[in-house]
């Protein structure tokens, strides 16, 4: 049913320059087991949104930027590694001094990859934010699936992320702009205990399955 050769790749994963996707939100199915020769159907599903846009442009010559929901993701492949350098909206502006890695390629069935990561930035202009934890990325399962359309595709690749996140937010001081000027490289071993000792964290748990000759995700659930 799957070919070996089924995996991502850099020239033909990578978000691209003036590219414009129009996506359908759907309600929520659980995503399945792992493994191989898995069958999803999603042909069921109920549309509850079929114009979400998507768009990616490049403002300089490194860095490819989507825009989604009234945000602006940053992102730059470095060597092999496709890192998300952090995002603005108009309440918020967030800069990752230690990047997140969010996929590596070429990424195949049981490949896994992943990061810490450190952000830092405001909120409305009146709170300054750190934010730090851990990302994990890992091709869990490949199959078919049907889809809403009825349409089956018979090479999909899904990856599972689980990204976890602690955050702490400030009134604005003079801290913000010196972290601004010389940035903090925070250590793997002050992430953890951070993890491991904050009353509340954030856990962002993503599904997203690949077809063979797409581009993007064609189906994905946070």
């Amino acid at each position: 049913m799957l070919g070996a050769q089924l995996g991502l790749q850099s020239q033909l994963n990578m978000p691209r320059a003036n590219d414009l996707i129009i996506k359908q939100q759907v309600e929520y199915k659980d995503p399945g087991r792992s493994g191989e020769e898995v069958l999803w159907d999603f042909s069921r599903l109920k549309v509850v949104n079929d114009a979400y846009e998507l768009a990616y442009s490049t403002p300089n010559d490194t860095i490819i930027t989507g825009m989604e929901h009234l945000t602006q993701y940053h992102y730059v492949l470095q060597n092999d590694s496709l890192l998300l350098l952090g995002f603005d909206n108009p309440t918020t502006h967030l800069h990752n001094i230690q990047p997140e890695v969010l996929l590596k390629f070429p990424f195949q069935n049981g490949d896994i990859t992943g990061s810490y990561y450190y952000g830092h930035g405001k909120y409305g202009n009146r709170l300054e934010m750190d934010v730090m934890g851990t990302t994990q990325t890992v091709a869990d399962a490949c199959g078919m699936m049907i889809l809403p359309s009825k349409d089956t595709l018979k090479q999909v690749l899904r990856t599972h992320t689980i990204k976890y996140i602690a955050e702490n937010t400030v009134p604005i001081s003079d801290s913000y702009y010196e972290k601004l000027k010389s940035p903090l490289v925070i250590s793997t071993d002050s992430i953890d205990r951070r993890l491991a000792t904050d009353t509340v964290l954030f856990v962002v748990e993503t599904f997203r399955w690949y077809e063979k000759g797409y581009r993007y995700p064609i189906f994905e659930t946070v």
